[in-house]
């Protein structure tokens, strides 16, 4: 294997690693600058783009005219990421696309065996179809659902009648260190509310318990990811939920102590 075959991939996302950089931006900008860069490939010759990328592309093998709106789409999503708060329908395509394009590439390299090149930097490159193809089909898929629970938990707060600035950070840790979160109780997003810290997926009904009773306390967090915490629902809340998980919320002082503050039970 080349290396000289992988500089079009090292052009696209080390320039968008450089801009990002100098932006100081976070993760989701860096792939928002390279899939609309990816984008821009594709759309300088779509014919030749296509040509390869039917050879494995499972949509396009059933469907031609997908060559033509997928570069399009790419376009899309990569400006979405760009946005600080994405629409949820681009995301969710992006998340579509992604799980696509891994059993694509997993399917003809893997499976078939074929020996192709990536068409995700158009159709002239030489760039060998594995690993690096599928890894950047992983990222958009992660980077798709990373938004869409944050949105999830965003509009929880938002449908109990509180206003919410969704920002993006380039480190989201240095805003839990200013918060004075305990590295234990850190989750995926951070939250601040007049005085108190809300760490992770907390249910409104702590929220309001905890300006009911005001206590002493820096903030209040939900540690991980339980299932059937706000953003992490899989289903209705009107359905069967013994999937769910019992959990706990927990409040925490400047000085790192930490007790229960609230148990749910979804």
């Amino acid at each position: 294997m080349k290396i000289k075959s992988f500089t079009p991939l090292i052009a696209v996302f080390g320039t968008s690693f450089l801009i990002t950089i100098s932006l100081l931006k976070s993760f989701q900008i860096f792939m928002g600058i390279s899939i609309c860069l990816l984008a821009m490939l594709k759309l300088m010759d779509i014919e030749a783009f296509g040509t390869s990328y039917k050879k494995y592309d499972l949509i396009s093998s059933k469907f031609d005219g997908w060559i033509y709106i997928y570069p399009f789409c790419e376009l899309l999503i990569g400006i979405s990421f760009l946005n600080s708060s994405p629409p949820s329908l681009i995301i969710f395509i992006a998340l579509i696309l992604g799980i696509s394009g891994m059993i694509s590439v997993f399917k003809a390299v893997y499976l078939d065996k074929l020996k192709l090149n990536c068409a995700c930097i158009g159709g002239y490159a030489k760039t060998p179809l594995g690993i690096i193809s599928f890894i950047e089909n992983l990222l958009m898929a992660i980077m798709s659902v990373l938004i869409l629970i944050n949105k999830k938990w965003i509009n929880h707060l938002r449908d109990n009648g509180l206003e919410v600035v969704d920002n993006i950070v380039e480190d989201v840790s240095v805003i839990k260190n200013q918060y004075q979160t305990p590295n234990n109780l850190r989750s995926c997003h951070s939250a601040q509310i007049a005085n108190y810290t809300i760490e992770g997926h907390v249910p409104i009904e702590s929220i309001n318990k905890l300006f009911r009773e005001k206590p002493n306390i820096n903030g209040i967090a939900v540690p991980g990811m339980p299932l059937g915490s706000p953003g992490m629902e899989m289903h209705s809340h009107d359905s069967h939920s013994h999937d769910y998980e019992n959990y706990k919320v927990v409040s925490f002082s400047k000085t790192g102590k930490t007790k229960i503050f609230d148990k749910i039970s979804p």
